[in-house]
């Protein structure tokens, strides 16, 4: 699915120095030095006041990065010599000796290069970066930070300079909802460009030139947790540094269940941006919501069709056949099974009659489809609701991770489209009254089992997602794609991951054939199910 970059936050990184030549400084290693001295300044950004530093605090709610130098960084200037922070530990600003070579030039270049960098000017944005916790950005120096600056001299003799980064910062941030289950976490980011984002570039005053050597990155990191509803940079926030550039980017998330050993990878895609240096860009991504707790229901039953049972096997939804409900030789349930029965005696919509070869009669939920959409709403979504079918759309059931699931219109967004209301879709679509069999509702309507298309393939665009709610394929019990069911298929789940039938509030000649409406869905197929079977068990849901 393609994400929104809610906003870039530019940084320029004030890395500053006072110093003055031939100078003697305390060192934070404990001994003292003798050289010339570089240290930092402050420069005001968005309203605060970061200092230059080679690791980042992000904080997503102001927009304000801070930056830290870490133990180890060094600065160059471009007659090869270079000097290492004399910090010990992450701090905000830090000294820099060199100990060799005399400076009294009114300016000098700055390079910083990355940690482990050989040559002023030799930058290597690695294919592998590491980041081992959570909202950790320590790692950014080995995996190809970089900046350049003018050291000024100063009336005392000092330098001051000021950093300005020439990477580019993604920071993604994932999150899950209704996951119930324990253990997920993930595990690593990859990222697919359509041109080189990584490898050997030069480090100029101007920015960083050459072509790279490679499209992807992946970024391994600790076990992070996603169990988060909400971005939060503290659960989960990871930092990643490209080449700048205009780039179209695929992201998959690596997953996995820490207690289960389950695994998975989600994919989204970003749409193509010019991704500025001395920027960092926040990655928003919803990886899956969770369906586990999905009961199924016959009809308008007052209770799902397992309750009180324990499946045989719960990842599969595999019941014992002896929990199906029992029948008596009339067709009804046992008194003990009565309440996982189909409402066997709905009322009957008044007013509204139609020709059709068993009866006219047409009936309305009371019980535990009451809040499911009727027909009506059903002919609208297929009709107006310019459904996709989304292979990459991930959700979690029962332990597993599946992959596919379809995006509909909104039942706002329909109205609007078509000059109506959201109240009007609830009681008319447009012929559903005239008797004709190529009336979407007709129960006869269609071939077979319905009318039917092919879904839209692909995510609908980042910019209209907003605009469409998804239905993932969480199967029926009974059998797929409605007709006669017989009761040897009720301890079984069909179609998990493939197919999706989702109830109706409205039945018709109940009596005679149980039949009713389902929106029903496939890869290749959606279809206004105009003979589902009362009997199949399948998920509630409302209207959106």
């Amino acid at each position: 699915m393609k994400q929104n970059l809610f906003y870039a936050a530019a940084f320029a990184l004030a890395l500053l120095g006072c110093s003055q030549n031939d100078v003697t400084e305390p060192s934070d290693k404990g001994g003292a030095k003798t050289g010339t001295a570089f240290t930092g300044k402050s420069s005001p950004q968005m309203g605060e006041n970061p200092v230059s530093r080679t690791s980042i605090d992000y904080d997503r709610t102001a927009r304000t990065m801070t930056y830290y130098w870490e133990p180890g960084d060094k600065i160059w200037l471009n007659d090869g010599n270079n000097a290492e922070t004399e910090a010990s530990s992450r701090v905000a600003s830090s000294s820099f000796f060199f100990t060799t070579g005399t400076y009294h030039a009114q300016h000098y270049d700055v390079y910083y290069p990355g940690k482990n960098a050989t040559a002023y000017n030799a930058v290597t944005i690695q294919t592998t970066q590491t980041q081992a916790a959570p909202n950790s950005s320590t790692h950014l120096g080995d995996a190809g930070d970089c900046g350049v600056a003018t050291a000024d001299r100063q009336s005392d003799g000092g330098y001051t300079f000021s950093l300005a980064h020439k990477a580019t910062y993604l920071c993604f941030l994932p999150r899950t909802t209704n996951v119930t289950e324990t253990g997920w976490v993930m595990t690593a980011i990859k990222v697919t460009a359509n041109n080189n984002i990584a490898g050997n570039y030069t480090l100029t005053t101007t920015g960083l030139t050459g072509t790279g050597s490679s499209n992807e990155i992946t970024l391994n990191t600790g076990n992070f947790d996603i169990s988060n509803a909400a971005t939060s940079l503290a659960t989960n926030g990871a930092y990643m540094v490209i080449a700048p550039g205009v780039h179209t980017l695929t992201v998959e998330y690596t997953v996995k269940n820490t207690n289960t050993g389950n695994t998975g990878t989600i994919v989204k895609h970003l749409d193509s941006k010019d991704y500025h240096a001395n920027t960092l860009y926040p990655v928003t991504a919803h990886l899956f919501s969770e369906y586990s707790n999905t009961k199924y229901y016959l009809w308008d039953a007052e209770h799902d069709m397992w309750e009180g049972k324990t499946p045989v096997d719960y990842a599969s939804g595999l019941y014992a056949a002896s929990d199906k409900i029992t029948l008596m030789p009339s067709n009804t349930p046992i008194p003990a099974d009565q309440y996982r029965w189909l409402n066997s005696n709905p009322p009957e919509v008044p007013g509204f009659t139609m020709s059709h070869g068993y009866g006219n009669k047409f009936y309305y939920a009371t019980r535990k489809a009451k809040d499911c959409p009727n027909v009506w709403e059903l002919a609208w979504y297929y009709d107006k609701g310019d459904i996709h079918w989304d292979d990459e759309a991930a959700f979690l059931f029962r332990g597993k991770i599946y992959h596919g699931g379809v995006w509909i219109k909104k039942q706002s967004v329909i109205a609007a489209e078509n000059s109506t209301t959201v109240a009007a879709l609830k009681n008319t679509y447009p012929g559903v009254h005239h008797g004709n069999m190529d009336d979407l509702i007709h129960p006869d309507g269609g071939t077979g089992l319905g009318f039917e298309k092919a879904p839209v393939q692909g995510v609908p665009s980042h910019a209209t997602l907003k605009n469409y709610f998804f239905l993932p394929p969480l199967g029926t019990y009974g059998g797929e794609q409605g007709g006669i069911m017989t009761p040897n298929d009720w301890n079984k789940l069909y179609g998990l991951g493939t197919y999706g039938a989702y109830m109706c509030s409205n039945t018709y000649d109940n009596t005679h054939w149980w039949y009713t409406w389902a929106l029903d869905f496939s890869r290749t197929t959606v279809r206004l199910n105009n003979i589902q079977n009362m009997r199949n068990g399948l998920p509630l849901w409302k209207a959106q």
